[in-house]
């Protein structure tokens, strides 16, 4: 899988969160989007640059960097089921758990509006953008195991990633501000780690 298709897949759940964030009537300037972007690219950079560094130690043949993987494969599983139900507990107007927010923001975007202003500033936009890039990090992984470049995974997943910014901002616009209804981004966001946890 080429780097556009590791960074896209990867922006799925930036897509779900801001198009959930902007169907609540929350406002994302250009170059907040542009965080979220940055911050979900950096951590495929870093994790491409370790696993590079990690691979070129071990050895050819002995195989011994693929626990690495798997353990990533699991986190990120376990990420996703917390997300699925933090988003269904939401869904259903249950009382929010008591936790960080940096795992708060997957199951419930509008948790990145720290300050209530309903508009997401640049800072609580790179803060949105690093909550949700725990599939960015298993595909940094993969990438960086496969000899992709870390540079060209970082511009990959900022393109996406602005893209996916956009593209949900528009459809929240579109389909947004209509009382009684609730995007379900943390179980949409919850299910596409689970698809990537294992598929991907």
């Amino acid at each position: 899988m080429n780097e556009i298709a590791l960074a896209a897949a990867a922006s799925v759940d930036i897509f779900a969160a801001v198009l959930g964030l902007t169907f609540s009537g929350i406002r994302i300037p250009l170059r907040s989007r542009a965080a979220i972007a940055a911050g979900s690219a950096s951590v495929m950079w870093l994790t491409a640059t370790l696993a590079r560094f990690i691979d070129s130690m071990v050895p050819d043949g002995s195989g011994a960097i693929s626990p690495a993987v798997v353990i990533a494969r699991i986190l990120l599983f376990i990420l996703g089921i917390h997300t699925l139900t933090g988003g269904i507990r939401q869904l259903r107007g249950q009382a929010e758990r008591d936790e960080g927010l940096l795992t708060a923001i997957p199951s419930v975007p509008e948790r990145a509006d720290v300050d209530r202003s309903n508009s997401i500033s640049f800072k609580e936009g790179a803060v949105m953008g690093l909550a949700l890039s725990a599939d960015a990090a298993l595909a940094g992984i993969s990438a960086g195991l496969s000899g992709a470049l870390p540079a060209k995974l970082f511009c990959a997943g900022m393109v996406t990633g602005f893209t996916a910014c956009m593209s949900g901002a528009v459809l929240g616009r579109l389909f947004g501000g209509r009382k009684g209804i609730k995007f379900p981004a943390g179980i949409i966001t919850g299910a596409v780690l689970i698809l990537i946890a294992v598929f991907g």
